[in-house]
C-alpha cells in the first residue's frame, strides 16, 4: 500500500463544503417535495369530503327512495338527498370563488408565474364547473319529482347567477373575469 500525503489547501476545503451544502440542499428539496405532495393529498381529501361525499350520500338516499318503503319514507329520503346536494353545490360555489381569487393572484405577475400551480387551479375550476352542472341538474330533478317547482327554479337561478359571475365579474387588476383568465 502506498500512502500519499495530501496537503490541505483552501480549494479542498471549499469543495468539501460545497458538496456538503449540495447534499443538504438535496435533502431540503426532498422534504419540501414530500410536504408539497402531502398538501396536494390533503387538498384532494378536503375536496372529496366537501364536494363528493355529500353527493354520494344524496345518491344513496335517492336509491333508498327508489327501492321501496312507504310514500312518507320515500319523501323523507328525497328530502335528505336535497339537503346533501345543497351542501355539495354550496361547497362547489365556495370553492369556485376561492380558487378564482387565488388563480387571479397567481396570474397577476406575468414574469414570475407558477405554471404548475396555475394548471392545478384551472383543473379545479373546470372540474367544479362540471360538477356544479351535474349536481344542479340532479337536485332540480329531485325537486321536480317532489313537486317543488319553486325550489327547483331557485336552484336554477342560483346556478345561472354563479355562471354569470364566472364569465362576467372582473377578478383581476386588468378587469378580466375568471373565464377570460383561464382562456388566456
Amino acid at each position: 500500500i502506498t500512502l500519499k500525503r495530501v496537503k490541505n489547501n483552501p480549494g479542498t476545503m471549499e469543495t468539501t463544503q460545497s458538496i456538503a451544502i449540495q447534499m443538504q440542499m438535496r435533502q431540503i428539496y426532498a422534504r419540501l417535495d414530500a410536504i408539497q405532495e402531502l398538501q396536494s393529498y390533503q387538498i384532494d381529501r378536503d375536496r372529496d369530503r366537501d364536494i363528493v361525499n355529500p353527493f354520494l350520500s344524496a345518491r344513496d338516499y335517492i336509491l333508498r327512495a327508489q327501492t321501496g318503503g312507504t310514500l312518507e319514507d320515500k319523501r323523507a329520503n328525497l328530502k335528505k338527498a336535497t339537503d346533501e346536494l345543497t351542501k355539495a353545490i354550496n361547497a362547489i360555489y365556495t370553492d369556485l370563488s376561492t380558487t378564482s381569487k387565488h388563480f387571479a393572484e397567481l396570474t397577476r405577475k406575468p414574469i414570475f408565474q407558477h405554471k404548475d400551480q396555475i394548471k392545478t387551479y384551472i383543473k379545479y375550476l373546470t372540474l367544479d364547473l362540471q360538477l356544479a352542472t351535474k349536481y344542479v341538474g340532479v337536485l332540480m330533478h329531485v325537486f321536480d319529482y317532489l313537486g317543488d317547482k319553486t325550489s327547483s327554479n331557485l336552484v336554477l337561478e342560483g346556478y345561472q347567477h354563479v355562471m354569470q359571475d364566472f364569465f362576467t365579474i372582473s377578478i383581476s387588476q386588468k378587469m378580466k373575469s375568471t373565464a377570460t383568465l383561464i382562456h388566456e
